[in-house]
């Protein structure tokens, strides 16, 4: 009678399978399935085939560093570096393990499948590197820093609430968080002598940030997500990147702009609402949330 493997042995003889295709594989199409750089000083899209949501980046010096949502994967927040957008490394991860609940342990058959941590955020601020993100496990709120992104050590501050969809926000002189799903909040970030960051009380930039198909504000909740903000200090403005989705409609990227961080002066326009097209395909699902940087050259994209 022929016996049934057990999951161990399933998932052995798949990773097998994979381990004889590659190598039966020429290395220049190995290559070729894993990068889009053609090689001539063109690439293609994707630019990474692979699943790299909620994509955040900066770039300081030379180098461009971005990072991604895990979700209930570990270790988390990979760390991305590259030098042309193009070609990615992975040279870090924020953490090893968030905790050691009996979720993020698999313990007592329990798990966070499709929970863990969410929409990260990276910003560079007076030499330090910090990312913050929002727990849906653990119900907890977290600010990440370190002074070498590439190595560590990572110092941990956290904060009870789960903040959704958090971004960091700097000026010259302060650091901020924005979060919301169909509004904009904000607070101020103050950090201590030990490195310990604190939030402090949440105040409203826009209470309705969703846009009509005519690009004016819905001034009353809706029935469709406003989300993923991406907040940022470029010049005499502050920008909030973030996509909505439109009932029967695809995603769109929208932004709201002001000269204050208060809840007067914002005005806003659709920035992005078009198809995607892989491969020769158009999806028309539109986009998803992800952020802005800034060439040396002094180009935004």
């Amino acid at each position: 009678m022929k016996r049934k493997r057990n999951w161990f042995e399933k998932i052995a003889a798949m990773v097998l399978s994979l381990v004889m295709i590659f190598s039966l594989m020429p290395v220049s199409e190995v290559n070729a399935a894993v990068s889009s750089d053609n090689g001539d000083g063109t690439f293609s899209n994707p630019v990474i085939y692979s699943d790299v949501p909620d994509l955040d980046a900066i770039r300081v010096g030379d180098a461009y560093y971005m990072i991604s949502t895990t979700m209930h994967l570990s270790p988390g927040c990979p760390v991305m570096k590259s030098t042309d957008l193009v070609n990615w490394e992975i040279v870090n991860y924020v953490y090893d393990t968030l905790g050691d609940s009996d979720e993020l342990a698999l313990r007592n058959g329990q798990e966070s499948y499709g929970n863990g941590s969410w929409a990260a955020s990276i910003r560079y601020f007076k030499e330090k590197f910090y990312v913050t993100f929002g727990c849906m496990t653990t119900g907890k709120t977290y600010v990440y820093s370190t002074s070498d992104i590439e190595n560590g050590p990572w110092h941990k501050s956290e904060f009870t609430g789960y903040l959704h969809d958090i971004s960091l926000l700097t000026t010259e002189d302060e650091m901020y968080v924005v979060y919301g799903s169909g509004t904009a909040r904000c607070r101020k970030l103050t950090e201590d002598e030990n490195g310990d960051i604190t939030f402090g009380e949440e105040f409203t930039l826009v209470e309705y940030t969703a846009l009509d198909n005519d690009g004016n504000q819905v001034n009353a909740p809706v029935s469709y997500i406003s989300e993923g903000i991406h907040a940022y200090k470029i010049g005499e403005y502050y920008y909030l990147f973030m996509i909505q989705w439109p009932t029967g409609g695809r995603r769109q990227e929208v932004c709201w702009r002001s000269k204050t961080l208060d809840g007067n002066g914002w005005e806003s326009k659709k920035v992005f609402d078009s198809g995607l097209e892989f491969d020769g395909i158009m999806d028309g699902a539109g986009v998803a949330q992800g952020g802005v940087f800034q060439t040396p050259e002094g180009d935004w994209y």
